[in-house]
């Protein structure tokens, strides 16, 4: 008998029928004695017994498999003086208790409790009632402090790091490994991946403004998607308030640097409920525009050799020479950057809720988000001894998400049912991609020796500007957009208590999930060489008519100098308020000449102008289709102690179709051209993983709760690791071979994790965790490998069959690795708010 075997004995022996006799349910709502707003996390107990719960975010709780005898329930939430109540469960076989707690008075005054600190009490409570480790942001913490999105919400609880662009987060880090090892979700709800290849999303589409708290489940339970190495995040939206709620609000400021008041933020939100309260309405909708410009150099330099003994005193020697001295050093490249850039972010919600008569609910929600970047680019390139450069690059992208769900909690025949119907999509696209690049053979005259005081200032004075020597380079046109929708059905059961004695209970819970995931890329990218100073011309031969244009005296040839994109008088920016960049060229010109010649060619042949091949060869097809079920059983123990013992079961069948080419890839300078016939290729991978689950909350005394977990998850590889494409990329040093690995495994980890709380009304919570990952089949890329083919290998592409030693670049296993950290947080009860 194998281990999944006698685990899944042990998980039916838990779940026995136990034949109880005359159970009562217990419902209610908790809310602020003052104002009478719910209280979100509020510890509802049965005393001398293992019934309890904690409230929702509406204040309401339920508690059902009470036995019919006279019990003393305990109210309790920090920050607030708790209850006790005396009810004869036997008078009924339904009760319902609202309860009104006041917040606990400091120095005998009465503490009126303001919307920050209501949030950090929310946060406080529904972190020690929950039954695993997690972090909670309230919605009073995320309206009340600056962020600018969704991720820097995120980024305010222990453990998690942001990757930032453009001066915003986009991405969270959960406990140092990769945003692909974890899941996001809102309201249960899985939102697709934004990124071109990876399993990562970019958070910065979602406003902050929109949501009504964050969940960080630090750890996982049976019932939650097994592919959260890291961790999952949830994101929670409103619900439709118990009193009419019309708000608007509107938000500016001034950029310095563009010296600009066009940005703007605002919000709209509208809630209220009908039919006595049964049916809620919210609607909210959000714009901003924000500017991310930004200024940056950098520069290469070397010592120099100087023979000026006066400054033996103040300068170390070099390299024990005592003709070089460390004041000297030479710049030869310095660089000049400045970047335009414009953010927009946009985005709605349409949320319909419906309290059931079984004191349940369904909710149907649809939400958009949207954030569009457009971004331009200036460098200069100011050189000594070589030629100097001049590149610009304008980018569009747009990313957009949309999902729509049906789900429920409904209370049927003593079960607890949990259930969810949802569609999501996310598009990504650069539609508008374009680079061009200048060179200047001439750069400026010698400048006479080292120079000790600001070497990177003191360079441009001696850099010409004389454009018209500026000539065409090179450029590309790129346009990208990937797309990824998912379909989700979701069914979750909890049993009622079993009352094996009055502090000793029993619950069970079993569940399945269906997810279907389609996916698709399309990469395509144009290089054209200016520098071989050939004809341009259309695809039927005839040269391109400039004529009537700003570039008619071009004749035909791709060589303009810079002087054809420039409006006088020249614009230029002194970056830093030290440094010169200039010039800066005319986007209507830069936009007129892409446009004239995006779609034409080189009669001379394929080398100068073209698609890049190894773009064509990334495009791909994913469909992805993940099957699992659980089962778990929780035992508790009067208040003192809960263990969670349970199974997941994940099933993937997945296909992946790709391209691969007979030939290589090649070309000269930027162009990169597909010499060869191009295939698709299909491939299918299954796997199925068993991931157990153990989770034990030891609560000693009332102030202090420590938790052990161990448990089992996986993540699974970046789309392009598993597709099976095939190419080969000759350059000069050789040949790269680009290849995905379609029989690459899931990564598994064995997770373990101690973490301890201790909290009371007036240092409110601290927690500190400790945490151990063992991962196995980790999927890497690895570079520079070496590989030899036999001769005439079958199967070979034909100009490579005879190849040895080229290096390759390919996706595969490796052995286990571990990883361990801490984080801690406290929570302090800022009253005074």
């Amino acid at each position: 008998m194998n281990s999944k075997t006698i685990w899944f004995l042990l998980m039916v022996l838990f779940m026995l029928p136990v034949v109880t006799f005359g159970q009562s349910v217990l419902m209610g709502v908790v809310a602020d004695s003052v104002t009478g707003e719910p209280l979100i996390g509020a510890s509802v107990v049965i005393q001398g017994t293992s019934i309890g719960c904690a409230t929702d975010i509406d204040g309401k709780f339920r508690l059902s498999g009470i036995p019919e005898k006279n019990f003393i329930v305990k109210v309790s939430y920090i920050g607030y003086e708790p209850q006790t109540i005396p009810v004869d469960f036997s008078l009924s076989k339904q009760q319902n208790l609202n309860v009104r707690l006041k917040p606990t008075a400091i120095r005998a005054e009465e503490v009126v409790v303001t919307g920050q600190l209501k949030g950090q009490l929310a946060a406080i409570n529904e972190q020690i009632t929950s039954n695993t480790v997690v972090n909670v942001v309230s919605e009073e913490k995320i309206q009340e402090l600056p962020d600018v999105n969704a991720a820097e919400a995120i980024g305010r609880l222990p453990g998690v790091a942001l990757i930032r662009s453009g001066g915003e987060a986009t991405q969270v880090v959960l406990r140092g490994l990769s945003s692909k090892f974890s899941v996001v979700t809102v309201d249960g709800v899985r939102i697709p991946s934004t990124e071109e290849n990876t399993r990562d999303i970019d958070l910065s589409m979602i406003s902050q403004g929109s949501l009504a708290g964050i969940e960080l489940f630090k750890a996982i339970t049976p019932d939650k998607d097994g592919d959260a190495i890291a961790g999952a995040v949830n994101m929670v939206t409103r619900k439709a308030p118990s009193e009419r709620l019309l708000r608007l609000d509107l938000k500016g400021n001034y950029n310095n640097l563009m010296q600009s008041a066009k940005q703007y933020d605002v919000t709209f939100r509208y809630g209220e409920r009908f039919f006595g309260d049964k049916l809620g309405l919210q609607l909210q909708a959000n714009t901003e525009r924000k500017i991310r410009s930004k200024e940056n150099i950098s520069y290469t330099y070397s010592y120099k050799n100087n023979s000026d003994s006066s400054y033996l005193d103040k300068f170390p020697i070099i390299r024990g020479d005592p003709t070089i001295y460390g004041n000297d050093y030479e710049i030869s490249r310095f660089r000049v950057r400045f970047t335009d850039e414009t953010r927009k972010r946009q985005g709605g919600q349409f949320i319909l809720d419906f309290n059931t008569k079984d004191s349940g609910n369904v909710k149907l929600s649809s939400i958009y988000n949207e954030t569009s970047r457009d971004i331009m680019l200036y460098e200069r390139l100011y050189a000594v001894t070589e030629a100097s450069d001049f590149n610009y690059q304008y980018s569009e992208f747009r990313i957009s998400n949309f999902d729509a769900s049906l789900q429920g909690l409904n209370h049927l025949y003593g079960f607890d049912i949990n259930w969810l119907g949802s569609f999501a999509e996310t598009v990504t696209k650069n539609p508008y991609g374009y680079r061009m690049a200048f060179q200047a053979i001439h750069a400026g005259p010698a400048i006479g020796g080292p120079i000790k005081s600001n070497p990177e200032k003191s360079i441009i004075p001696f850099i010409y500007d004389n454009y018209n020597e500026a000539v065409l380079d090179s450029t590309m046109s790129s346009k990208v957009e990937n797309y990824e929708k998912e379909s989700t059905c979701l069914l979750d059961v909890l049993s009622k208590k079993i009352m094996l004695t009055d502090i000793l209970s029993l619950e069970f819970k079993i569940g399945g999930k269906y997810r279907e995931k389609s996916r698709w890329k399309t990469r395509n990218d144009y290089g054209w060489n200016n520098y071989m100073h050939m004809q341009f011309a259309y695809a039927d031969g005839t040269p391109i008519n400039f004529a009537g244009t700003r570039f008619e005296n071009v004749g035909g040839w791709s060589n303009p100098d810079l002087t054809y994109f420039i409006d006088y008088p020249v614009k230029s920016r002194s970056v830093m308020s030290l440094y010169k960049m200039s010039p800066l060229i005319s986007f209507d010109a830069f936009d007129q000449w892409k446009k004239m010649t995006i779609n034409g060619i080189f009669p001379s042949g394929p080398s100068h102008y073209g698609a890049n091949g190894l773009a064509v060869l990334s495009n791909y097809f994913v469909a992805e289709i993940v099957r699992s079920a659980y089962l778990m059983s929780t035992v508790n123990l009067g208040q003192v102690a809960t263990l969670i013992l349970g199974a997941r079961v994940e099933k993937e069948s997945n296909k992946y179709t790709a391209k691969f080419s007979d030939q290589q890839v090649g070309g000269t300078g930027i162009v990169s051209i597909l010499y060869g016939n191009v295939y698709d290729t299909t491939t299918i991978y299954n796997e199925t993983i068993w991931l157990p689950h153990v989770h034990l909350a030891v609560r000693p005394s009332e102030y202090l709760t420590l938790r052990l977990e161990a448990y089992k998850a996986l993540a699974r590889p970046d789309f392009n690791l598993r597709i099976p494409q095939f190419a080969f990329n000759k350059v000069a040093s050789g040949t790269n071979l680009v290849a995905g690995n379609p029989y690459l495994k899931d990564t598994k980890a064995w997770n373990y994790e101690v973490n301890a709380q201790i909290h009371s009304g007036t240092i409110g919570l601290f927690s500190i965790s400790a945490f151990y990952k063992v991962i196995k089949d980790l999927y890497h890329h690895s570079n520079n490998v070496k590989i030899s083919w036999p001769s005439a290998l079958s199967g070979a592409p034909a100009p490579y069959n005879t190849a040895t030693n080229r290096r390759v670049i390919f996706n595969g296993d490796t052995t286990t690795s571990a990883e361990a950290g801490m984080c801690w947080r406290l929570d302090r009860l800022l009253t005074m708010l």
